[in-house]
């Protein structure tokens, strides 16, 4: 009997755990845990941003098809549709319109920038938020969204290759969007983009006004006056949110500035000026901070996005 009921004891302490084995078991989940985390977390960081570098690219190709068929690209949509003056008001993802004319109207310093107007470009709304669920801020130049009778090309746009043999341009629409003069709007309402060090990357558009009269006038053509300038800018804010549009709000179009890590070149995306950075991602919290993912396209790049039908020849 006493061996029975010392080999029944024995079997006791042999199927439970004693605190020092549950306390490694318990270090070993943990440890397990926390390398899947360390991989898992890295992982999701880069698919968030592989989604927004992606859906931007879509985007960009979207803009170049409309401005294919259109010779202009479109205004902004408001970040709240109730801020839209035109027809459509109340209707998201519709580009800023003339209430009065019906016409694309971006020429204001508060339309020239907003949020992707996906239904102007036909395109599933969820195209229009980043990989981190926030809206991505579209900004334009608004001589190259805005066309109108007075929108010229400049005279000098871009070689004689562009004159036929009565000096007269033989492609007026397409030379107003890749050269256009600076008159009605002016330069200063051009996009600057600038790199990490303040340098900007592109010109705005040159002076040397002029309109289709003066080339039959025009001997000389400087290709200098007719820049490559930046046609539109799109950013995510990225993983801290910083500048992005308010996304369910009661006032959408205001901007996500809850968050203290930031730097100058963030609040530089987010003032809604014409003036946007692009730099490497700065990740580690201090004033550098910086993970805003920029694209931009040029009037050229729009062009060239479908084939040789770029702005070197008419």
């Amino acid at each position: 009997m006493r061996h029975l009921s010392q080999r029944y004891s024995n079997t006791q302490k042999s199927g439970g755990f004693t605190l020092v084995e549950m306390a490694v078991v318990i270090l070993i989940i943990g440890l397990i845990t926390g390398s899947v985390f360390a991989i898992i977390n890295p992982l999701n960081k880069n698919m968030r941003e592989a989604e927004t570098r992606e859906k931007m690219e879509y985007i960009a190709d979207t803009i170049a098809n409309y401005a294919a068929k259109n010779n202009r690209i479109p205004c902004p949509a408001p970040a709240d549709p109730s801020d839209n003056t035109g027809s459509v008001n109340q209707i998201q993802g519709i580009m800023y319109m003339n209430g009065s004319s019906g016409v694309p109207n971006c020429n204001g310093a508060s339309e020239r920038q907003g949020i992707v107007p996906f239904r102007t470009l036909g395109i599933h709304p969820d195209m229009a938020v980043d990989g981190w669920g926030n809206y991505f801020t579209y900004a334009v130049s608004p001589v190259f969204a805005m066309k109108t009778t007075g929108n010229a090309a400049h005279r000098n746009c871009r070689d004689r290759n562009w004159i036929d043999e009565t000096n007269h341009n033989i492609a007026p629409d397409k030379a107003q969007f890749c050269c256009p003069d600076i008159s009605p709007y002016d330069p200063d309402s051009d996009i600057v983009l600038k790199d990490e060090n303040g340098d900007a990357l592109f010109d705005k558009r040159q002076t040397g006004s002029g309109n289709y009269a003066n080339v039959d006038t025009e001997t000389t053509y400087n290709a200098a006056q007719n820049v490559t300038s930046v046609a539109f800018v799109l950013v995510s804010h990225g993983i801290n949110h910083y500048g992005s549009y308010l996304i369910n709000s009661a006032n959408p179009s205001n901007r996500d500035t809850a968050l203290s890590v930031t730097s100058a070149d963030e609040t530089e995306n987010m003032d809604d000026d014409a003036t946007y950075v692009t730099s490497p991602r700065i990740l580690d919290e201090g004033s550098d901070y910086y993970d805003d993912i920029v694209l931009w396209r040029t009037q050229d790049q729009i062009r060239y996005e479908f084939g040789n039908d770029n702005c070197i020849l008419p």
